[in-house]
């Protein structure tokens, strides 16, 4: 079956689950004038999903065990790790991508009541996340960071979680910052990933409005200016200008302690590279520092969830690997 059949099969049968969850199609024009609450189409939520990231069914990881839980939207909505324990006759035989099923049945409907989520491995306890509780129970890096782990692991793509409460990543020994007005913003995630819109916010893009509602003047986020030059370089740019800009920094530093060309996360590790040779005897800090590199590029805000962990953790980061602070660098405010 092509890529475009599959969307159109799934579409349907996402159709059908929408329906059957109670989120029926309505004539708005008839209910706005009677004044009555106004549903969305059920048509334009599955448009703007199968245009999001969630439709991609990754089969590979569905297929493991533990990866199962996140990857499948059956597993899901059962709260099961391991294919084998899925109960194929209600939901089907086929892997299948963040359906609907998996965000307002079973273990996804329990979370979005709650309000809690407590499985993030770096927080101390559950999490209140509101409604966005429901996207960091599987949005975060899966395990604690450890300096000295010998599988040399990396924080899991998408730790979203743990970089917006600021508890991600190795932080032994480093002095940390947070914003916290960002992490408590009533339901966290969906209040600026799930905007309002016709599609009520099933493509999961976060939206510059709601950025614009709490900062004065706000143009773009690629316009929003840093509180300072963060990275040294002798000017204060835009923010995300800044964040690359450390980014940089400590890529270049965990190269030169580790005497490799690169790092990458492959395989459920981090290899260090000379070529194509990988590099297995390099230093605790240069591990730390990739992990560290890794958090952030692998949240994908460039340091919007929470600017002040993000900076402070990749300047101090740099620090522990260099053994000295980044020349010249502005250190944020501590907010908490």
């Amino acid at each position: 079956m092509d890529v475009r059949r599959w969307l159109v099969f799934v579409s349907i049968a996402l159709l059908a689950a929408v329906v059957v969850a109670g989120c029926q199609p309505v004539d708005t024009e008839d209910s706005e004038e009677n004044g009555e609450e106004v549903a969305t189409d059920p048509g334009l939520l599955i448009e703007a999903w199968a245009e999001s990231t969630h439709s991609v069914p990754v089969v590979f990881a569905a297929e493991r065990d533990f990866c199962a839980s996140c990857h499948d939207g059956r597993a899901f909505a059962q709260n099961v790790m391991n294919p084998g324990d899925l109960d194929e006759e209600a939901f089907g035989p086929y892997v299948v991508a963040t359906d609907c099923r998996a965000c307002h049945t079973g273990r996804g409907a329990e979370l979005l009541a709650s309000g809690q989520a407590d499985n993030v491995p770096t927080a101390d306890g559950a999490v209140q996340g509101g409604s966005g509780a429901l996207c960091m129970s599987c949005h975060n890096q899966l395990g604690a960071g450890d300096i000295n782990d010998p599988d040399r692991g990396y924080p899991h793509y998408g730790p979203q979680a743990d970089v917006l409460n600021g508890t991600g990543g190795i932080t032994e020994g480093l002095t940390l910052a947070s914003t916290a007005r960002h992490r408590d913003i009533d339901d966290t995630c969906v209040t600026c990933h799930m905007a309002d819109d016709e599609s009520a916010g099933h493509s999961f893009a976060a939206g510059e409005e709601e950025c614009a509602g709490c900062h004065d003047d706000f143009e773009s986020i690629e316009a929003m200016m840093a509180g300072g030059d963060y990275d040294g370089d002798g000017q204060a740019e835009p923010f995300v200008n800044e964040v690359q800009g450390l980014m940089d920094a400590l890529a270049a530093a965990v190269n030169e302690v580790a005497g490799t060309d690169e790092f990458a996360a492959r395989a459920g590790e981090i290899v260090f590279l000379s070529g194509e040779e990988t590099q297995t005897d390099v230093p605790t800090e240069a591990y730390m520092g990739a992990y560290n590199w890794l958090l952030i590029d692998h949240d994908s805000s460039r340091g919007l969830h929470n600017p002040a962990f993000t900076v402070t953790l990749l300047q101090e980061t740099y620090r522990q690997v260099t053994g000295n602070a980044l020349p010249n660098a502005v250190v944020p405010i501590p907010e908490e």
